[in-house]
């Protein structure tokens, strides 16, 4: 959930994540290694 820099809206979307019932479930790509250079990659433009 993106919030944005506001402190009161940093904990109100805290509390609706922690309370809401747990139904998500991360794509198998979130899981793999490294991903976060993976995406950079796709970003820049890089296969």
């Amino acid at each position: 959930m993106l919030t944005g820099i506001v402190p009161d809206m940093i904990l109100k979307s805290a509390e609706i994540v922690l309370h809401k019932k747990q139904e998500w479930q991360p794509p198998v790509e979130y899981l793999d290694t490294n991903v976060s250079s993976k995406i950079v990659k796709i970003i820049l433009g890089y296969h």
